[in-house]
């Protein structure tokens, strides 16, 4: 792929991530937002420890990488060119960093906590860990399937290239020759 068409791509799938994400995020947000704590106080301990709240960033995770992913396949579709493994591995960095990115996020706000209240020792630690772990854990199959999602380009679009047939039509009194072409000439006689 030459670096204009690669830059093509990358405009395309930045511009419209961008504004796909802030819908992912916000929805995950307004999700959160609506779950009842489960403890008065202490918010940050109840609601990281909660299985709820990890589920939910682990969904946020999934579909950002996912429409990531679709979006990434829709520009190389746009610009014609055959998808490859690249698309795996911007994937996996996303995900990566989008875990390590919320579970930080979660260990700086516990440690807040612990400087507010007071606390001492590692319950918060232990908890920014566990949520870590389980993001983790929850967000891995999704490699599985942006995999599978390239996988089914590539087969799609090998199949689409090979079922199209060359036809050919030549003169007025022409035959129609597929995947062959056809130089004889046709006269009619009277």
């Amino acid at each position: 792929m030459n670096s204009g068409v690669k830059q093509k791509i990358e405009n395309y799938l930045t511009t419209k991530y961008n504004t796909e994400q802030e819908k992912i995020r916000e929805e995950a947000r307004l999700k959160a937002a609506a779950l009842p704590r489960l403890v008065v106080g202490n918010a940050g301990y109840s609601k990281f420890a909660d299985d709820r709240h990890i589920r939910i960033q682990s969904e946020c995770v999934r579909a950002l990488v996912l429409r990531r992913t679709e979006i990434h396949l829709e520009a190389y579709e746009l610009y014609d060119i055959a998808p490859d493994d690249a698309i795996v591995t911007d994937a996996k960095m996303l995900r990566d960093m989008t875990v390590a990115g919320r579970s930080s996020a979660v260990a700086g706000e516990l440690r807040m906590e612990a400087m507010r209240t007071r606390r001492v020792g590692g319950h918060g630690a232990a908890i920014s860990e566990n949520f870590k772990r389980q993001l983790t854990v929850r967000t891995h199959s999704v490699m599985n399937e942006v995999s599978c999602m390239v996988e089914k380009a590539r087969v799609m679009r090998s199949k689409k290239q090979n079922t199209l047939p060359n036809i050919t039509v030549q003169g007025p009194n022409a035959r129609v020759n597929i995947n062959t072409v056809d130089n004889s000439q046709n006269e009619v006689k009277s």
